[in-house]
């Protein structure tokens, strides 16, 4: 019975490195390999999914002055076969017929035909918010890329700054069946003017 046990113990002492380090690993592809991606480094990962017919993947930009203010900066990837005729700009315009409180696009580029990138501003639960959203239609599959970075008082511009080129790193890399097109990058004069906005 001790020998029973004390195999046991070994076992499960061997397979726990290797249960965390699955668990420590980072997505960079899902739908079977077709969506590709590079997430920054400093981004911490929180549940995904990758599989053949469904991608989810979120994280979290570590930022220590909205996590004080309980607040926190989110990032969403989603991927998933679309029948064929479904353009970008059907996956898109939804935008600006949410009914969040005062959203305003800022900023809203078109690279070619498939992909589309928008800046905008909204409110909820009395927060503000700028909001990163990349969009992407090729060969039968839909990506999505959202950041929502929340501004208020005593927020770091210079943060605001180097999420968007983290963000702009990532949709670089992002890619279906190996392709993309991302000429029109997110610059802070796009949000310059919005990143002092006070949550009250």
């Amino acid at each position: 019975m001790l020998r029973r046990i004390a195999y046991s113990l070994t076992l499960v002492l061997l397979l726990l490195p290797a249960a965390a380090a699955a668990q420590a690993e980072r997505p960079t592809s899902t739908l079977d390999g077709a969506v590709t991606f590079k997430l920054p480094e400093s981004w911490e990962v929180g549940p995904y999914v990758t599989t053949p017919g469904r991608g989810v993947v979120q994280a979290t930009i570590p930022y220590p002055a909205a996590e004080r203010a309980n607040l926190k900066a989110e990032v969403t990837l989603t991927a998933r076969p679309v029948p064929p005729g479904v353009t970008v700009a059907q996956e898109s315009d939804g935008v600006a017929k949410n009914r969040y409180e005062g959203l305003a696009v800022l900023s809203d580029t078109a690279d070619g035909d498939h992909w589309r990138t928008l800046v905008w501003t909204f409110r909820a639960g009395g927060r503000a918010y700028l909001v990163l959203h990349r969009f992407g239609v090729e060969a039968g599959r839909a990506v999505e890329l959202r950041a929502a970075l929340p501004l208020f008082a005593g927020g770091d511009p210079k943060w605001v700054e180097r999420a968007a080129s983290d963000f702009n790193a990532l949709c670089e890399s992002l890619k279906i069946d190996g392709r993309n097109r991302f000429e029109h990058r997110i610059t802070p004069d796009k949000f310059a003017g919005h990143v002092k906005v006070t949550n009250r």
